[in-house]
């Protein structure tokens, strides 16, 4: 890809592309978007609840994290997609059933 498609992610620290993620619940990839890593995780996160609903428009119920804003809620709401947020307890590693479907598909 061309520099042209990287980015920076202040916050995380992270230089050139992020990847966003939806799995079902085995962790079989539903829809991914690849984005410059300068895009916001609720910009990504709503282009992907798009094309989520497009390809499988009987999916329900999405589980994200807790980097997402109350707009990629609201804009589940809209798609007919319950979205609901799952939150860290701690800081540092601690594996929680829902979220560790997407760190064992990333790994």
């Amino acid at each position: 890809m061309a520099e042209t498609s990287q980015g920076i992610d202040v916050g995380k620290k992270i230089k050139g592309r992020k990847r966003h993620v939806i799995t079902d619940a085995l962790g079989l990839v539903l829809a991914v978007l690849v984005t410059a890593a300068s895009v916001h995780d609720t910009a990504g996160g709503k282009l992907l609840l798009d094309d989520l609903a497009a390809a499988h428009p009987t999916v329900s119920k999405v589980w994200a994290d807790g980097g997402n804003q109350s707009s990629i809620l609201n804009h589940g709401v809209g798609l007919g997609i319950d979205v609901e947020v799952v939150q860290r307890r701690t800081k540092g590693f601690e594996p929680l059933p829902k979220r560790w479907v997407i760190e064992r598909t990333f790994g």
